[in-house]
């Protein structure tokens, strides 16, 4: 290593000296060696070993932690303030929970609020708020960048299409007529349907329905886009629910496609012990506008974390998909905090409990 003479200057450490100062202070370098090999003096050392410690695990039985001196750490704290004029860090010197956000972004494509929202569940304490993480990952505190974010940290916008009523529908009822109840999110029961397509030329496609109080997932895969494999979806969940579908399906709203143009078949019991054998309301949005059914289309673009855009979706086998929808409805939400629940099947399953109770 290439050390330049600087005695008693302001220069800063190079990664190169701090990985130095790592190595020798585990072989136990006495710090005047350091400061005689780098050229810096021993006040220099000092505090930048000061300011490079972090808590890890002990090596030994004895000892549960320890702090020891980490260049990594030491130089994203040195990019920090030189970024912030010295502002302190509020992760401190826990590299544990640094490892630990670094790890469910990256390994389990949780975003930032996710990450600290499963921190917090677990009981972690000194935690900091979200945009304090994207401000480390900006500066380069963690071994993160915006290309680890599961959106790649680009927002999406709501465009309302200019086509709004260009097209008429000409079965079933409009969203204009949908209860203004379904609009504020505060009553559950009220879902969003889609299809998500593959490869062009494949046929297979997924199914999902999204509820928009809870942001409760179900999907399923089916051969093609036929009206009666909606149907059957459909028919399929009023036998899993019994007598609590309509409690749990009050409204379904769909776009134009035709695939769910069978009002009839979807809004129809297959039970004869239902009064006008009508289980559920169906809705259309109007054309090229889906923003309204803006919860479908954000948990849709989730579900392509997993299932990209351009694949033939009929490589996927359907316990895949389950299990893709059942790490969706695991996921911590900000979204469902307000309902006293970390993730969509958490709220889904409170809103359950309270119709059993209701209906007991």
């Amino acid at each position: 290593m290439c050390i330049p003479k600087a005695w008693g200057s302001r220069r800063h450490f190079t990664y190169e000296e701090r990985f130095y100062i790592e190595i020798a202070l585990k072989n136990h370098t006495s710090v005047a060696t350091i400061a005689e090999h780098l050229h810096f003096t021993r006040k220099n050392i000092y505090r930048e070993i000061k300011k490079g410690l972090v808590m890890q695990k002990g090596q030994s039985a004895l000892v549960d932690e320890m702090l020891v001196y980490k260049a990594d750490y030491a130089q994203r704290i040195s990019a920090l303030r030189q970024s912030k004029k010295g502002s302190s860090l509020k992760i401190g010197k826990r590299i544990d929970l640094a490892e630990t956000i670094e790890y469910l972004i990256k390994s389990k494509g949780y975003s930032p609020f996710a990450a600290l929202d499963t921190l917090k569940a677990n009981n972690t304490q000194n935690l900091f708020c979200t945009k304090t993480l994207y401000n480390y990952i900006h500066a380069g505190v963690l071994d993160l960048d915006m290309s680890d974010l599961p959106m790649k940290g680009l927002q999406i916008r709501k465009k309302k299409n200019a086509y709004k009523h260009a097209h008429k529908r000409l079965h079933g009822k409009s969203i204009e007529v949908r209860p203004e109840r379904v609009s504020d999110r505060t009553e559950f029961g009220h879902w969003e349907g889609d299809l998500i397509v593959g490869a062009q030329g494949s046929k297979t496609v997924v199914f999902t329905l999204v509820e928009r109080k809870t942001k409760m997932l179900i999907t399923q895969k089916l051969p093609c886009k036929e009206m009666a494999g909606v149907v059957g979806i459909i028919n399929s969940l009023e036998y899993k629910f019994g007598r609590r579908f309509s409690d749990v399906f009050k409204t379904i709203t769909f776009d134009n496609g035709s695939e769910f143009q069978d009002f009839h078949g979807m809004e129809t019991s297959q039970f004869k012990c239902r009064q006008d054998h009508k289980r559920t309301e169906i809705y259309y949005a109007h054309p090229y506008s889906s923003y309204e059914r803006g919860q479908n289309e954000v948990t849709n673009r989730f579900l392509r974390r997993k299932l990209p855009k351009g694949k033939n979706l009929g490589a996927y086998s359907k316990q895949y998909i389950q299990d893709v929808t059942k790490w969706i409805n695991s996921y911590p939400r900000k979204s469902v905090a307000h309902l006293g629940c970390h993730t969509a099947e958490q709220a889904f399953e409170k809103e359950l409990d309270q119709i059993k109770h209701n209906t007991s």
